[in-house]
């Protein structure tokens, strides 16, 4: 796939409304109106659809959470509790593996799911996997205790190893559905 600006239009409004399936966003490829436009009237259609997807969204969280507690857990009795190492390597994993599911869901309306499990999934999921809440409060705790240079490094590899995986992951998606 080419890397357009329409392609990048297109990625940032599915995923801010999170893939929701309107009837006017199928067949168009969401080319017609502004970004703000097109998120507006997906966000419009989707609010009737499902009074049970919280409920999707709830359970997909308690497995992300679960999965990162293990996932963490793992990695610090790996390689020790002295960097929090664990969380970095959620936020990694959790960005590549968003991106690539972002990826495979944008990708040309090749891959789909219905609305209630892509909010189970993205929302759910891995909004309980990734950490950047726990991600900011060890950096904040790094700092109290004078600890600049690792503070500096968890954000900086935080941000930057996290944002990569994203596009990693997404064009990965890309690719695996074209």
């Amino acid at each position: 796939m080419v890397h357009t600006r329409q392609t990048d239009t297109r990625m940032a409004t599915h995923v801010n409304v999170c893939f929701t399936d309107a009837p006017e966003n199928r067949d168009t490829g969401m080319a017609g109106g502004s970004t703000r436009q097109r998120m507006r009237t997906a966000r419009r259609a989707d609010r009737g659809r499902d009074g049970m997807t919280w409920m999707y969204v709830a359970f997909g969280s308690a497995i992300g959470g679960a999965l990162r507690y293990w996932s963490i857990r793992g990695v610090d009795a790996l390689v020790g509790e002295r960097f929090p190492w664990g969380t970095l390597f959620v936020n990694i994993t959790g960005s590549l593996l968003l991106g690539l599911v972002l990826g495979l869901l944008t990708a040309e309306h090749r891959w789909t799911l219905a609305p209630h499990w892509r909010q189970f999934v993205v929302v759910g999921v891995f909004g309980g996997f990734t950490t950047f809440s726990t991600f900011s409060m060890q950096t904040v705790a790094l700092i109290q205790i004078g600890a600049w240079g690792s503070a500096m490094a968890n954000m900086a590899g935080s941000v930057l190893l996290c944002v990569g995986a994203a596009a990693i992951g997404f064009r990965g998606g890309l690719a695996l559905a074209g």
